[in-house]
């Protein structure tokens, strides 16, 4: 077979230019969205505060109406790329939460209000660790949407190779959930992950974050807190745990990347709680420096912010060891 023919079998099943297009555009969507719509949804009461379940107009109604709009992106950004491109919806719904998460205040007013009120940084982890699994069940709604409309989408073809576990950027995370899997819209001869080799990625990714934002958060401990900055260590530190766990545990889907996220977002506030210097030992700091670095980053922008990198960097290694297998046999 010669070079051309080899490098057209290559590139045919990866994002063309007109795929690469129409996911911008479902990111853009769910992004404006978000920043609309959602702000209305879940705006702080104070101006100035951010967007936590502690600072809306009600935990029960932000997590709904978080949720109906995590459905909407997933279910837009499934039909438009969803058949080259699995779990586009989830990722077009954190997205959109990261996005709106800029649009209110950083972790800043939740410490000054625990230091007007007399409590500690611990006392306040151990509350966001319980808000960090209310954004992950709303992450759970985008995930179950995204993969009953992949299903719903293809089901007129359940052996397009794009569905199977030699898909180049992997199946729909729905899909690869232990025995449920099929309930969510899984072909029988869909195949999966092995829930041992699952965990075993989700172990090492979730605590390969833990150190990773100890590393990338080096130097913050006397910053005022920025959403930049924030973002970017979650992100960073979800693309490496992504990274190394890919490594040496290999699955078919996004399932357990960003199963290692939810791990990682509710472990590293228990861990702050534990952590946190008391505040007659911290006084030296100001109230609105948190003495946990793991105090930095909002819960919403944890889960939004980890699963949309967890998501990138999962496609990103599964196409590039689809395309490095292809190389070696042709």
């Amino acid at each position: 077979m010669n070079t051309a023919m080899g490098m057209t079998m290559i590139d045919e099943p990866l994002l063309g230019f007109w795929d690469k297009l129409a996911s911008y555009t479902a990111w853009v969507l769910a992004g404006a969205l978000f920043f609309t719509v959602g702000w209305i949804a879940l705006e702080p009461v104070d101006p100035l505060g951010p967007i936590s379940l502690m600072t809306g107009h009600g935990v029960a109604r932000m997590l709904v109406q978080a949720s109906l709009l995590a459905m909407v992106a997933a279910f837009i950004g499934t039909v438009i790329i969803g058949r080259k491109l699995p779990d586009a919806g989830t990722f077009a719904a954190a997205l959109g939460l990261a996005v709106v998460s800029v649009r209110g205040g950083t972790m800043e007013l939740l410490l000054l209000k625990a230091a007007d009120a007399g409590t500690s940084d611990r006392a306040l982890a151990s509350r966001l660790a319980v808000e960090a699994v209310g954004w992950c069940l709303v992450i759970v709604v985008a995930l179950v949407t995204s993969a009953f409309v992949s299903r719903w989408l293809h089901r007129s073809i359940p052996e397009a190779p794009t569905l199977l576990d030699d898909a180049p950027h992997g199946t729909p995370a729905g899909w690869d959930v232990p025995v449920f899997g099929a309930l969510l819209g899984r072909p029988p001869s869909g195949g999966g992950t092995a829930p041992a080799t699952g965990a075993r990625h989700v172990v090492i990714s979730a605590g390969m974050m833990l150190v990773a934002y100890q590393v990338f958060g080096t130097g913050l401990d006397d910053r005022v807190i920025t959403h930049g900055q924030a973002c970017f260590v979650v992100a960073a530190s979800a693309c490496a745990g992504g990274y190394v766990a890919y490594r040496f545990a290999p699955v078919q889907s996004a399932l357990w990347p960003v199963l290692a996220v939810f791990v990682f977002a509710v472990a590293s506030y228990v861990i702050a709680s534990f952590t946190s210097v008391p505040p007659e030992a911290g006084s030296a700091l100001p109230a609105n420096i948190p003495t946990s670095r793991f105090l930095r980053a909002l819960p919403v922008q944890v889960v939004a912010v980890g699963t949309a990198a967890a998501i990138a960097t999962f496609w990103w290694r599964r196409a590039v060891g689809y395309l490095l297998e292809l190389m070696m046999r042709h």
